[in-house]
This record gives structure tokens, sequence and C-alpha cells, in this order.
């Protein structure tokens, strides 16, 4: 069976945290993702779906991981609001 409570460390990226709990299953972030239908990239790249669907099969608080992310747009990313 999965284990998917691991606990948070927050402030946390949903990237390390996505990784943790793959990790603790035996498997690469891109395995695990895919085990669940989505792709690493998509937490990578800060979608929101994809975020909350982690957030909703470990327990995480959705809200944290969100803020944490790191957000793509077009050729930049965001992380905090800031550019990167």
């Amino acid at each position: 069976g999965w284990q998917l409570h691991i606990g948070w460390q927050d402030p946390e990226t949903p990237t390390s945290f996505t990784s943790r709990l793959a990790a603790e299953n035996g498997l690469t972030a891109d395995e695990f993702c895919g085990d669940w239908g989505l792709a690493f990239v998509q937490i990578i790249w800060g979608d929101r779906r994809a975020i909350a669907k982690i957030a909703d099969l470990s327990g995480a608080y959705q809200t944290s991981l969100q803020e944490q992310a790191f957000v793509r747009h077009d050729r930049i990313f965001r992380h905090m609001g800031q550019p990167i």
C-alpha cells in the first residue's frame, strides 16, 4: 500500500514535497505522479490542479503548497509573486 501521509515541512515547495512523498514509496517523482494520472512537470511548473491533487492525496494543506509553488508564466517562474 501507499504511504501518503508524511510529515509536512513548512515551508516546502510542492516539488520538494512530491519528491519526498515519492521517495517514501520507493519511487521517483515521475513514477509516483504517473501512478496518479499526473506528470511531475505539472508540479514543477506550479499547476494548481496537480498541486491540489497531491495535497488531497497526502493530506497536506493545499493553501501552503500553493503558496510555496514556483509557478511558470510563459518563460519565467514566479515564487510568492516575485519573478525569477
